[in-house]
């Protein structure tokens, strides 16, 4: 709330600086209080195989097993998700987001982060938008840096999909374009069981 707080304190200074029209003053202040959660993880691939309704991963069919067998002997492990941000915005203006940063733990693990400078109109009153996020990685780089206990940890979240134990978390860091800069709010936590 602080770091909010210092961002809004932030935002109407360089707005009082900075000539512009009411238009933008009211966007700014309904992004900072729009509502984020982590909606759904869809596309789930492991080495290329489409993982989002399989309920347990060792009774695969035998192509898709040759397949991962394939892929591990490669010295590969890919996965791949689409992670799918829900965006609300309560406010009477609307908002426009500039882009996010965000980074993705998969039961506490730190997974990967990145950006996105994907713009974002938030109809107000209720409108809302959904914010798609396209993730891969490559598990054996990240079994390299990790520990043997987070990584077990992690490949037991994997095996138990659809179980509801599998923690998947997001922090984002929203963006908004003011005077053609780009300032970041910043980070929000998003949790979410698949």
């Amino acid at each position: 709330m602080r770091i909010k707080n210092c961002f809004s304190c932030f935002v109407v200074a360089s707005l009082l600086l900075w000539p512009s029209s009411c238009s933008t003053l009211t966007q700014v202040a309904s992004l900072l209080t729009c509502n984020y959660n982590l909606q759904t993880v869809t596309n789930f691939k492991f080495a290329g195989i489409n993982l989002t309704n399989t309920q347990d991963i060792t009774n695969l069919d035998p192509v898709a097993a040759l397949k991962v067998t394939t892929t591990l002997l490669s010295g590969t492990l890919p996965l791949s998700a689409t992670v799918n941000v829900g965006v609300t915005n309560p406010n009477v203006t609307a908002a426009q987001l500039a882009g996010l940063d965000w980074a993705l733990f998969f039961e506490g693990v730190n997974i990967l982060s990145g950006e996105t400078q994907q713009q974002v109109y938030v109809a107000p009153n209720g409108g809302s938008s959904v914010v798609p996020f396209a993730v891969q990685i490559d598990l054996m780089e990240l079994f390299k840096k990790e520990s043997k206990e987070r990584m077990l940890k992690f490949a037991n979240g994997l095996l138990h999909l659809g179980e509801s134990n599998s923690q998947v978390t997001m922090k984002i860091r929203p963006a908004i374009s003011f005077g053609g800069q780009i300032y970041k709010t910043g980070y929000i936590t998003l949790n979410k069981n698949i």
